[in-house]
């Protein structure tokens, strides 16, 4: 029960690291140099210097399950679960979710409702695929940030958004970069310390068009090997 209870917690983590663009002020607008006749000319914002992931066209899509694997062209890579695990259909993760929020309103800074409002406009939840014995899981998520930021800038903001979940310890925090499955993935890694037991939880990052897209591992004894898993279509 306990560990059922952190792994709660480190979903309400995702949920909180999932709407942290949308929460957080946007930055004020830089003072420009005076012009000739006392006007300002307004200093544009920079542009992104990496591109998105190329979708070749693919409309936006859920994704599907056929047995053990889920597929989603949109996104361009396939998830195979692993053996012994449960997947979660779409109604099932809305209401894991939306439950987490309710029953943990105490684990945040921010108002609930604004949180709940947040996640639902820029985030989406494909995949929540859970062994119930161990309580490892990995979850695939998007979300749109309130502004366009470059995949390092997401990451950064990922980093520090970690600190907004104050019931958990997060250490050794890394990020790199991975490709996995033939896909490049900018990627933080981190344990989590909650009531005395830590675990190991990894996030995998790719841009796809106006998105960012995670796969998100919280492994609770060491079972995942995310490469065995993943593979780009």
């Amino acid at each position: 029960m306990k560990k059922l209870l952190i792994i709660m917690t480190l979903i309400v983590a995702v949920f909180m690291l999932a709407a942290c663009g949308e929460t957080q002020n946007p930055p004020e607008p830089t003072n420009a140099p005076v012009v000739d006749g006392g006007e300002t000319t307004p200093t544009p914002e920079p542009e992104p210097t990496e591109e998105p992931v190329a979708t070749n066209g693919v409309e936006y899509s859920m994704g599907s399950w056929n047995g053990n694997v889920y597929t989603n062209e949109f996104l361009g890579f396939k998830f195979t679960m692993p053996e012994g695990w449960t997947k979660y259909s779409n109604e099932q993760i809305n209401e894991l979710y939306q439950g987490v929020l309710d029953n943990n309103q105490d684990l945040f800074k921010l108002d609930t409702e604004e949180l709940k409002k947040a996640i639902n406009e820029s985030a989406v939840f494909f995949v929540f695929s859970i062994n119930n014995s161990t309580g490892s899981n990995i979850q695939i998520m998007s979300e749109k940030p309130a502004m366009k930021v470059t995949a390092d800038q997401y990451m950064e903001a990922l980093e520090t958004g970690l600190s907004t979940v104050s019931s958990v310890d997060y250490t050794d925090i890394k990020v790199s970069k991975t490709n996995v499955g033939g896909i490049d993935f900018n990627t933080l890694t981190a344990t989590a310390n909650v009531s005395g037991i830590s675990m190991k939880q990894a996030y995998y990052t790719i841009p796809v068009e106006d998105l960012f897209v995670s796969i998100i591992v919280t492994d609770t004894s060491n079972e995942v090997n995310i490469n065995d898993l993943i593979s780009k279509i």
